[in-house]
């Protein structure tokens, strides 16, 4: 993991009397949509439950769960539910069938079980994330830095408004989006893309 800071240099050239914590701020949001477009922080793990919790936090430290790619019990894979008390007994235990989200960056299974859970997670930095992966910011650093400097062009009565010039950096961040539009999208066999870090 690297600090977004260490993007600042980047961002200061463009609008120099930005605020450092304000200049992150926006960084952190480019970073953010990089992620949402292109689907480029993708993470895998496998935890081991013992079928006496609801819910598993499945994300690492300053990241955010976007979307979730598939999961398997055991090696089966698991069917995506909405929580609805048709499809999810929230209390029962027996073989997991379904995966679901009650809250944020958690996953639950229904039923609850004990065994392996591995898990293929879409992910975006958290709210408050002052940390960045390494290799999001050796391909993608100067693109976040062009959506930070672009998002802070066009505040009004700033020192370092310029719209047109905001404009210009947008163009160039919205290329890369686009260049790299869902690069790590679902082969053939895998479900329709997402949008939602839920299944519902």
């Amino acid at each position: 993991m690297i600090e977004i800071e260490t993007l600042l240099p980047r961002v200061n050239t463009y609008a120099p009397a930005c605020p450092e914590p304000l200049a992150v701020m926006h960084l952190r949001d480019a970073a953010s949509e990089l992620c949402k477009r292109t689907r480029c922080w993708r993470f895998f793990d496998v935890f081991e439950t013992f079928g006496d919790t609801v819910e598993v936090m499945c994300v690492p430290p300053f990241a955010s769960l976007f979307e979730i790619d598939w999961a398997t019990f055991d090696g089966h894979r698991l069917e995506a539910a909405a929580p609805t008390p048709d499809k999810i007994s929230h209390h029962g235990a027996g073989q997991p069938k379904f995966i679901t989200q009650f809250s944020a960056n958690s996953v639950s299974l229904a039923p609850r079980g004990a065994g392996k859970l591995a898990l293929s997670l879409y992910l975006k930095p958290a709210d408050d994330a002052d940390m960045l992966p390494a290799s999001i910011v050796a391909e993608f650093g100067q693109a976040i830095a062009d959506g930070a400097v672009a998002s802070l062009l066009i505040l009004p009565n700033q020192s370092y408004s310029n719209p047109q010039m905001g404009v210009f950096f947008q163009n160039k961040f919205d290329a890369v989006l686009d260049r790299h539009f869902a690069y790590n999208m679902r082969g053939q066999q895998r479900a329709a893309k997402r949008t939602k870090p839920s299944f519902f």
